[in-house]
């Protein structure tokens, strides 16, 4: 798809198209080079296989990739839900299956500090009628009291085998790459440099496996080399 890989030329585009047709085909997007890119690569359902490639992006580039599913509407349970518990209420007029990614929140506080509230994420093992099953436990309690409301996450999957180099353009805003409403990303050996806000960050993810290598995320004092957040069983 015309990509140089010369760490130079922007190759955004060539890339861009390349992961479309590997989405379509059902293939992996294999990486051998050393690639510039200008803007945030979105590399949601792809598997990527590289060969020690590296992808350089630039200062101004707020992600050099992203990975990132999408949530739906909340519903409120019509009961507590106790921690411990694998089960919630809700009202009849949502559909989930074996397998599906719910996300459980209310209005309390989990750490007031930051504005932070309570949640999870928990995987369906069974609907029936109004009744959501799951295969784990629930870590915290929930209470209608609280606004105890559920939804369901449509997750974004990711795939990297081989060593992949991702390089920021060393400013206090760069991120790596983002993980968003996804579910069993697996990254076998990750390297990421100059995003010196954070290298990797996690957010609202299911059952991840990363091994990898971060460096350079200073801002200040305030970066982070791993932000996790709402990331469960990872």
């Amino acid at each position: 798809y015309g990509a140089r890989g010369n760490g130079i030329s922007d190759d955004y585009t060539a890339l861009k198209n390349a992961i479309t047709y590997a989405i379509r085909s059902e293939r992996p997007l294999v990486l051998t080079k050393t690639y510039y890119i200008s803007r945030t690569l979105d590399v949601s359902n792809v598997t990527i296989q590289s060969h020690n490639a590296t992808i350089i992006g630039s200062p101004s580039t707020l992600y050099l990739l992203q990975a990132v599913g999408n949530i739906g509407n909340y519903t409120s349970a019509t009961v507590d839900v106790n921690s411990g518990s694998n089960e919630v209420i809700i009202p009849n007029t949502l559909s989930y299956i074996s397998g599906d990614l719910i996300k459980i929140t209310s209005n309390k506080f989990f750490d007031e500090g930051e504005g932070t509230k309570q949640g999870e994420i928990q995987q369906v093992e069974k609907y029936d009628t109004n009744k959501i099953k799951t295969y784990r436990s629930f870590n915290d309690s929930y209470k209608t009291t609280d606004g105890v409301r559920v939804t369901k996450i449509i997750p974004a999957k990711l795939s990297i085998t081989g060593k992949l180099n991702l390089i920021g353009g060393n400013t206090t805003s760069n991120i790596g790459l983002l993980l968003k409403y996804t579910k069993d990303v697996y990254l076998e050996n990750i390297n990421i440099s100059k995003c010196r806000y954070i290298s990797l960050w996690l957010d609202n993810s299911y059952n991840a496996y990363i091994n990898g290598y971060f460096r350079d995320a200073d801002r200040m004092g305030e970066g982070y080399g791993i932000s996790l957040t709402g990331a469960m069983y990872s």
